[in-house]
């Protein structure tokens, strides 16, 4: 669980330190990638929610929409 704990303080940094950043979508996108991995399905829902409500015209988007409904397949 290390490495994951290190990878989402590294996306949690880009999204506070850089909101406006190109790379806010890809960092959002993977919090949610992160914690879909360590099995916390709930906020990785709320991580890919954000990165298509707020990203919507972005290949990030459609990214989150495919792991939303993997993840809803799930349940």
């Amino acid at each position: 669980m290390g490495r994951y704990k290190e990878a989402l303080n590294s996306f949690y940094s880009v999204v506070m330190n850089y909101p406006l950043s190109p790379k806010t979508a890809a960092s959002v996108l993977k919090l949610g990638q992160t914690y879909t991995k360590l099995g916390v399905h709930d906020i990785a829902r709320v991580m890919f929610d954000h990165v298509i409500d707020q990203y919507l015209a972005t290949s990030e988007a459609a990214l989150a929409r495919k792991a939303t409904e993997l993840t809803a397949e799930m349940y």
